[in-house]
């Protein structure tokens, strides 16, 4: 029974494909985030830098800071460290790994859109200060921000602020393979709490009928009921990036990314894990009491 409840519990979690927690043996406490080639499952290459952006170094390149201790979200077990800017403007890309844990959910050009196949995003999310000129964000992209020069084709998936598109809100919304934002797929999750870690998942949908849906979760443990729902074709990424653009005040802390197979993949519950660690304790129990029996 033990052995059921237990196999219950971990075939309904589904597979976490990389769980990136920038912990401090990958990237020194105080670093800069950009550069960092620590090996990760679930990433390729190296953390780039992209200056290509016509807003990035409008007042100075920023900082992708490592910061000890992560951020936290009741209900979410939470580890590792936090990514930080707090002034200047950056940019930082890495390629997720298409052609290892991702390539069942990669096409032929190395992007993550076959059809009939779901991916979730989540990530712990604080802006500590009230933006008043700045683009801070989470992003799905097709290559690294800026640099593919191309406006045409849905390329990829945006969370965060968006001060040009819903004042003091956290936005949502597809970009074109430039990283623009494609009209009429903006959603509004909400205003933005000063100081309070919000969790997101973002549910990426690749339909056989060729229509993509994409769900957007704020602080939502069971994935109930999305926040925002946008339908499109032909959507396809195979980067994440960070970014933090413009001017003005405004912190943007990042921590705990995770990309899974299932909605609970990707939201470490507490009570999920102490029933495996009991299972597997009982588990023990019983296997040590049959032997002294015998």
């Amino acid at each position: 029974m033990v052995i059921a409840v237990l196999g219950t519990t971990l075939a309904t979690h589904g597979q976490t494909l990389s769980s990136e927690n920038f912990n401090s043996s990958n990237y020194p406490i105080g670093s800069n985030l950009s550069g960092a080639d620590p090996t990760v499952t679930g990433y390729t290459g190296s953390w780039v830098y992209d200056s290509s952006d016509g807003s990035v170094g409008s007042d100075g390149v920023g900082q992708g800071i490592v910061t000890s201790g992560p951020l936290s979200y009741p209900g979410v077990v939470s580890y590792g460290n936090t990514i930080v800017s707090s002034s200047g403007s950056f940019i930082v890309s890495r390629s997720l790994d298409t052609a290892g844990v991702f390539s069942p959910y990669t096409d032929s050009n190395g992007n993550i859109d076959k059809p009939g196949t779901t991916l979730y995003l989540s990530f712990l999310l604080n802006l500590t200060t009230q933006p008043s000129a700045l683009n801070e964000s989470v992003r799905l992209t097709n290559g690294v921000i800026g640099s593919n020069g191309s406006t045409t084709g849905v390329g990829g998936i945006y969370l965060g602020y968006s001060p040009l598109q819903s004042g003091s809100d956290f936005t949502t919304f597809l970009t074109d393979t430039n990283g623009n934002p494609i009209t009429g797929t903006i959603g509004d999750l909400g205003a933005i709490q000063q100081g309070a870690t919000n969790f997101f998942v973002i549910e990426t949908q690749f339909g056989l009928n060729g229509t993509d849906t994409v769900s957007f979760y704020r602080n939502s443990i069971n994935g109930s009921a999305p926040a925002f729902v946008e339908t499109t074709t032909g959507l396809n990424y195979n980067t994440l990036s960070l970014l933090r653009t413009g001017v003005g005040s405004g912190t943007l802390e990042v921590s705990n990314v995770l990309i899974g197979t299932t909605y609970a993949s990707v939201v470490p519950e507490p009570s999920t894990y102490w029933l495996a660690v009991v299972g597997l304790g009982c588990l023990l129990f019983f296997r040590r009491s049959k032997k002294q029996l015998a």
